[in-house]
């Protein structure tokens, strides 16, 4: 009776044994798959040897412009590469000009106009924070400017009514509407009453 038990007990053990060792081994083969799927995704994702063939860029490099002046939205709108926004039947002097951002370059266009507005625009949109005038303090709420007839909504700062900007982005760049001596509500009122249009 006692051998019986004795040998039962053993069974028991070896049974033990068997299952962490079986549990161990599933262990490792989890672990070495994790492994393999881990290191083909570095491929994937650019790193390891060949990663230049799977490497997927977030967004193409901007290429630089040919900086210069102009008078003419057609000429300014060509030299940019994508749409600027202006004042309808209005003089400008017009700049096209290349910037750096984040390690890349950015396009930035500004538009100077007799009475008093300047009209910047940067591509791409993230490069957003080089049109940012610096002294102004962001407002709560949002503007709202007519454009070609649609509705735009805008982020407002200004300064005591001293000076005011109007900011606001598409998809592929980034505005900002700045006059001195302006509050916020007289540079929107002013903006639609002479019209926003974008080429």
């Amino acid at each position: 009776m006692a051998q019986s038990a004795a040998g039962g007990e053993w069974k028991l053990k070896i049974r033990r044994v068997l299952r962490t060792g079986a549990l161990l081994i599933a262990t490792i083969v989890f672990a070495g798959a994790l492994y393999l799927l881990g290191a083909a995704m570095h491929n994937f994702h650019g790193g390891g040897e060949g990663a230049e063939a799977f490497a997927v860029q977030a967004e193409q490099a901007v290429e630089p412009i040919i900086a210069g002046e102009t008078g003419d939205i057609a000429q300014l709108r060509e030299m940019a590469g994508f749409p600027l926004l202006y004042l309808a039947n209005q003089r400008f002097f017009g700049e096209a000009a290349n910037a750096s951002y984040a390690g890349g370059t950015a396009r930035l266009i500004t538009l100077q106009y007799q009475m008093g507005i300047v009209i910047t625009a940067v591509y791409p949109a993230k490069a957003a924070p080089l049109i940012k005038r610096s002294g102004l303090t962001l407002l709560p709420g949002a503007k709202t400017l007519s454009l070609q007839g649609n509705r735009r909504t805008a982020v407002c700062a200004e300064d005591g009514g001293r000076a005011a900007c109007l900011y606001f982005t598409t998809d592929d760049a980034a505005y900002a509407i700045y006059a001195k001596g302006l509050s916020g509500d007289q540079l929107t009122a002013l903006c639609n009453e002479y019209g926003l249009s974008a080429r």
